[in-house]
């Protein structure tokens, strides 16, 4: 990869043989489609494919929230018909600006309203263009465009103002294949964590029933537990902790999300969207737990905070220890065992409220603590699997946004040798 001459031009400085041409200039075809007639109720379980928004992702199509439509749907939205190549843009909603394309032998599809379909003509490389939509440089074209809108969205001559540097067609093609490269990197990485997570979700549903190497089992409410196991209620292993703050952000604000506690103002990316009336917020030390106690779809996450040495949190978070049982291996109970008892004792209809009182109700099997330690290393090491595999990712994927940044303004330059090797990662 080599520096060459450079010129200036309304995007920028670019090489001295390319051009920069507005997306109006080499579109053969710009659309999307709509919802059929009767939405949802028409979806159908096999068929042709009908991709929303949520398929569309930087790294490709999702499909496993694909719907159907049948043959006289699609045919009735000719013009939404996809087509193998074409490049497809998220042009509302909160996905907005997300970018892919449709890989050789896709077959017949269709989309929505808030796909847009981008069909370029044989001046451009279609993953080029769905590359540069992804980068820094696409994305903000396409912000710009959505500054001082209440309602994000584009529309087609928005979409077709947006500018490319182009460079000749073989360079278009070898920096998309140099960026591809690193997306199969970063997908291939993927797939291992997601295959560790589901063996992890496996052995915990093993483990915190079954437990390790036992041959003999005993009847129980919850079914069979291993004959030296007990079962008990969470509120002989918990005590809340009931301290408030006494003065207005006494200690930094957290939030529990369902990734985990964090800072607030990390969450909220540098904002801290909680009042700074705070007084009367719980106190969390580290080491202890909290959850909120509201869930718009019945899902309670609890966590620890190992953050910090103390933080505050809204009042709508019970806060609480634990006692007598392993910390990690309660934390594995608290979110993997205990949703259909849950879903038994909240109340409420917009917002379900799990109340502490109730949440102390709640019954779990308890194996000996030797044995709570062995299948909590057994976690730990899944974990750990998952961690290392997540920061190779992340370290794919910074490489990528680098490349990106260099490779499709020109300011490094690929070995245009159409015999050269194409090795990244």
């Amino acid at each position: 990869m080599v520096n060459e001459k450079i010129k200036k031009t309304n995007f920028g400085q670019v090489p001295s043989e390319w051009e920069v041409n507005l997306f109006d200039e080499f579109l053969m075809f710009i659309g999307s489609g709509a919802t059929p007639k009767g939405g949802s109720s028409v979806y159908l379980s096999q068929g042709i494919p009908f991709i929303r928004s949520q398929n569309v992702y930087q790294d490709g199509l999702r499909m496993d929230d694909i719907v159907f439509i049948d043959n006289e749907t699609h045919n009735k939205m000719a013009r939404s018909k996809v087509m193998e190549h074409d490049v497809l843009l998220n042009i509302t909603g909160a996905s907005i600006g997300r970018s892919t394309y449709v890989p050789t032998g896709f077959g017949e599809a269709n989309v929505n309203q808030h796909v847009c379909i981008l069909r370029p003509n044989s001046k451009v490389d279609y993953r080029f263009l769905s590359h540069f939509l992804n980068s820094f440089y696409g994305q903000k074209q396409i912000r710009e465009e959505q500054a001082g809108q209440t309602r994000e969205g584009l529309n087609y001559q928005q979409i077709r103002q947006f500018k490319l540097p182009l460079p000749p067609l073989l360079e278009q093609s070898k920096i998309a294949a140099v960026l591809t490269s690193v997306d199969d990197a970063i997908a291939k990485t993927e797939a291992i964590i997601k295959q560790t997570e589901v063996v992890k979700q496996g052995l915990m549903q093993q483990l915190l029933t079954k437990g390790i190497d036992h041959t003999e089992f005993k009847g129980t409410e919850f079914g069979k537990i291993p004959t030296e196991w007990e079962i008990k209620q969470l509120g002989e292993y918990i005590e809340e902790y009931k301290e408030k703050t006494t003065v207005n952000n006494q200690y930094p604000v957290l939030t529990s999300s369902r990734k985990g506690l964090v800072f607030q103002t990390d969450y909220f990316n540098n904002r801290q969207v909680t009042t700074n009336e705070n007084i009367g917020y719980h106190v969390i030390p580290r080491g202890f737990f909290t959850y909120r106690s509201r869930s718009d779809d019945g899902v309670f996450i609890f966590n620890v905070n190992n953050i910090i040495d103390r933080g505050i949190i809204s009042y709508f978070y019970p806060v609480f220890k634990v006692v007598g049982v392993n910390p990690d291996f309660f934390a594995s109970v608290l979110n993997n065992y205990l949703s259909k008892q849950i879903a038994k004792v909240v109340v409420g209809t917009s917002q379900l409220v799990l109340s502490f009182n109730k949440l102390k109700q709640l019954k779990f099997a308890v194996p000996p603590l030797e044995e709570q330690q062995k299948i909590v290393r057994i976690f730990a090491s899944l974990d750990d699997q998952i961690r290392v595999n997540k920061l190779e990712r992340d370290k794919k994927i910074e490489l990528k946004k680098a490349l990106m940044q260099s490779l499709l303004t020109g300011k490094v330059r690929v070995n245009v040798d159409e015999n050269a090797e194409v090795v990244v990662v």
